[in-house]
């Protein structure tokens, strides 16, 4: 796997029981709007034991990149489907497991 950027941020959700499609379906608009916004890269990987434990993963070009575009506030359609997704989350937006680190120089 090849994931491009400098700074990346994890978050990983625990779906409630029954809403996997739904989030999933969510989730592909949301890589939408992230590409849209200009984030350097953009994944979302299932895991294969627990399919309701879902990894996004983003990648932005350098820590500032990554405050300029948390500076930005969503549209409103962009916000009500951040709340859509909030609801199919264990524990809601307090559920998410989120990390972020520098990225190691890809190799020339």
């Amino acid at each position: 796997m090849h994931f491009v950027g400098e700074f990346v941020v994890q978050h990983r959700y625990r779906i409630k029981q029954g809403m996997r499609d739904e989030f999933l379906s969510e989730m592909a608009e949301i890589r939408d709007h992230a590409d849209e916004m200009g984030v350097a890269d953009w994944l979302l990987l299932e895991n294969e034991e627990d399919r309701h434990l879902v990894t996004e993963m983003m990648a932005f070009d350098s820590w500032a990149h990554f405050q300029r575009l948390q500076a930005k506030a969503p549209d409103a359609d962009v916000a009500r489907l951040y709340e859509r997704i909030g609801t199919r989350i264990e524990g809601g937006w307090d559920g998410v497991e989120t990390t972020q680190w520098l990225a190691a120089p890809v190799p020339q």
